[in-house]
């Protein structure tokens, strides 16, 4: 078999192990060479893989029980809670919620319950990280348009977790889309009927956004839609590219077919969209780039890093205002709020301001550099 096949003698075992632990798939591999090729792989670098997956197993199960507690807060106080990553994701696509990483929880609610799902976390001690300061009215406006999720710190058990309002941001997908998609969403019955989940239509939509809006670097992001893709017959494709039709994000489905057909050899249940698209090989092509920069960890968020971003994200959906949308996103940074609070009155001077405002938090961390140094 393939898998076999890989494990020849000349494979440089650290760097695999770092490539794994990059692409955040420590428990998946490790029950694979487990169960085909345990004979084949060092036993110190199965054994380090193991204690792994079983530190992921032990994080699952602090996750589910903080799940169950929130999700109870959440329905006392009257709140609809959707899920969308984590454990249930990897017991709905895997049938078993230890086989993909999770470091944290991602929750959905309505934007209009967003003020109270705030004050509810907060209420029960959670600290809110980003944004980490209080926000006037015209900030906080600005930053639900602008962006999506609020992330938060829950101190007992050390569980992160994120407040979302929309899957991605408004320029992507719309807000009615998103509210469709809450009214759809289908409850866990293992959590009473508190918490729900994406329904099956939506699953698939979800998961192309969530990985095309990150460029794919992780594997882990690519084998969630492949799971989706081995269970889907040519209708469920052909629904799919409707909807994605519908969204004007067409690309972004043939940016991860594309990408599970080469990467993954998986066979595609129907003629993939934008197979002929330049656009869509571009995406392509950035994607793989991306998957294979081994210096990648996911925390380089400087000022290159959102130049980067937005560039590659205006390669993803059609339309003049879209674009400009992607654009102005650059000229709207909640440091600057931080760094000089201004009352709402005078809001709009910080995209005047903006340029200054990046030059002196510049100037100030390279001191700190030389200082260091």
């Amino acid at each position: 078999m393939r898998l076999v096949a890989c494990c020849h003698p000349g494979v440089d075992w650290q760097a695999f192990v770092t490539l794994v632990e990059r692409h955040h798939l420590i428990p998946m591999v490790y029950r694979s060479l487990s169960s085909y090729a345990a004979g084949l792989v060092p036993a110190p670098v199965l054994a380090a893989l193991r204690e792994r997956a079983e530190h992921n197993r032990q994080r699952v199960l602090q996750l589910l029980l903080a799940l169950g507690r929130i999700s109870e807060w959440f329905s006392q106080a009257g709140i609809p809670l959707c899920t969308l990553k984590g454990p249930v994701l990897a017991q709905r696509l895997f049938g078993d919620a230890s086989l993909r990483t999770s470091t944290d929880l991602d929750l959905l609610v309505h934007p209009d319950r967003l003020a109270q799902a705030d004050a509810l976390l907060l209420e029960h001690g959670c600290q809110r990280v980003v944004p980490a300061i209080p926000l006037t009215p015209r900030q906080r406006q600005a930053y639900q348009q602008e962006w999506y999720h609020s992330s938060y710190f829950l101190p007992e058990p050390h569980i992160h977790l994120e407040l979302h309002w929309s899957i991605a941001s408004p320029d992507l997908v719309s807000p009615h889309t998103v509210a469709q998609m809450l009214s759809r969403a289908q409850p866990l019955s293992q959590f009473g009927n508190r918490l729900f989940a994406l329904a099956d239509e939506d699953l698939p939509v979800y998961l192309l956004v969530h990985g095309s809006k990150h460029n794919w670097v992780r594997l882990k992001w690519l084998l969630d839609f492949a799971a989706w893709l081995r269970c889907a017959n040519e209708n469920d494709w052909k629904a799919l590219q409707a909807r994605m039709t519908d969204l004007g994000l067409l690309r972004s489905l043939g940016q991860g077919a594309l990408l599970a057909n080469r990467l993954l050899a998986l066979p595609v249940p129907g003629a993939i969209p934008g197979a002929q698209d330049a656009r869509v090989h571009r995406l392509v092509r950035s994607s793989i780039k991306a998957i294979q920069n081994r210096d990648y960890r996911g925390t380089e968020f400087g000022k290159m890093q959102r130049l980067h971003l937005a560039l590659y994200a205006l390669h993803l959906k059609d339309g003049l205002r879209y674009k400009w949308d992607v654009l102005r996103k650059l000229w709207i940074f909640p440091h600057d709020w931080q760094d000089l609070p201004l009352p709402d009155a005078l809001f709009p001077l910080y995209g005047l301001l903006r340029p200054f405002l990046w030059l002196r938090r510049y100037y100030r961390h390279y001191r700190q550099r030389r200082l260091a140094a």
